[in-house]
């Protein structure tokens, strides 16, 4: 708003005069006194209107130059609510001087003797927990506070401060069961985790038998590694041997091998196992594992036997010149 000064004068009154010169007030004229409490109505306007901001602006300003103060608070209380600190209200000087000296002593002496009794059940408690896993022949860490031993690369227990190992409850071996198929033949067996394993042999076992639990077929052989629901009343040498070598890492090529070997050597004892005279005839190649040469026969008071197994991972089996293609009729002489 504009006016001009020569409308509307506005006077003058004297406040003190000094040697240097007069020194007046401005005096008012109504326009004057209109405008200033224009002025101040809408100054305590906008300062309503904004107050909630201008508060938190305030008390921002004072938190940031408080932040020192306010971060020693948090931590002294805290330590206040963790027992390391105590609270005494303090008398008048003219009361009693030395009762808050002694005060300050026995506090000090009672938060040492916490402290010194905390510090040594936390060393019994390290103790404990190094003391377990100290003979461990699995990795051990310390991670985030945590002693961890490892069972696998990604799994792993916990050793708890009483020195006991915390892991799933589903995590215990419970055997597995290997069955072994040829054509009309079928082998079986269970294989049960010792009783004598500790907690952690057992749940590496129980990661080592999730681990072989699969079907693995070749050249009409098949291989199958279920969970163990039964254990299993047959007792066949060569699924055990299946299982023990794939829970120490032997490729499934190096099984197959080794099961064909042992395999057309168990078929031979079985077409035979009727016969009351048998005569092992070794023919040519070289002398397998089992003791008996790449090409035999056996003769019986009614068959020829011939077993051809020059191959690695393959074999074939005759009976009277003629290929075998099926174990039915021997089975039955065998145990079911």
């Amino acid at each position: 708003m504009k006016f001009n000064s020569a409308d509307f004068p506005i006077m003058k009154r004297m406040l003190v005069a000094r040697e240097e010169g007069i020194y007046y007030e401005m005096e008012k004229n109504s326009l004057a006194d209109t405008w200033d409490r224009l002025l101040e109505y809408y100054s305590e306007k906008i300062l309503e209107e904004h107050k909630e901001e201008i508060e938190e602006e305030e008390l921002y300003r004072i938190l940031c130059k408080a932040r020192v103060e306010a971060e020693t608070g948090r931590r002294v209380y805290e330590l206040i609510d963790k027992d390391v600190l105590e609270t005494h209200k303090v008398k008048p000087r003219s009361v009693d001087r030395c009762e808050f000296k002694t005060y300050i002593l026995d506090s000090c002496i009672r938060i040492l003797r916490k402290g010194i009794s905390e510090l040594k059940d936390g060393i019994e408690k390290e103790s404990r927990v190094w003391s377990k896993v100290e003979g461990a022949s699995m990795p051990v860490r310390l991670v985030r506070g945590k002693v961890q031993v490892y069972v696998t690369e990604t799994e792993y227990l916990v050793v708890n401060e009483e020195g006991d190992y915390v892991y799933p409850s589903d995590w215990n071996a419970q055997g597995v069961t290997c069955k072994i198929r040829y054509m009309d033949v079928h082998l079986e067996c269970s294989v049960l985790p010792r009783n004598s394993m500790d907690k952690i042999e057992m749940v590496k076992e129980y990661f080592l038998e999730r681990s072989i639990i699969q079907k693995f077929i070749r050249n009409d052989i098949e291989i199958e590694i279920t969970p163990m629901e039964n254990p299993s009343e047959r007792e066949d040498i060569i699924c055990k041997y299946v299982v023990c070598h794939l829970k120490r890492g032997k490729s499934i090529k190096e099984i197959f091998e080794k099961v064909n070997l042992y395999l057309s050597r168990k078929l031979v004892d079985i077409i035979v196992s009727g016969s009351k005279k048998c005569t092992v005839l070794r023919y040519s190649g070289h002398v397998l594992e089992d003791g008996l040469p790449e090409v035999f026969f056996v003769l019986t008071d009614n068959k020829v036997v011939k077993a051809m197994r020059q191959q690695p991972g393959k074999f074939e089996i005759f009976v009277n010149e003629v290929p075998i293609r099926s174990f039915r009729n021997y089975i039955s002489r065998e145990e079911p």
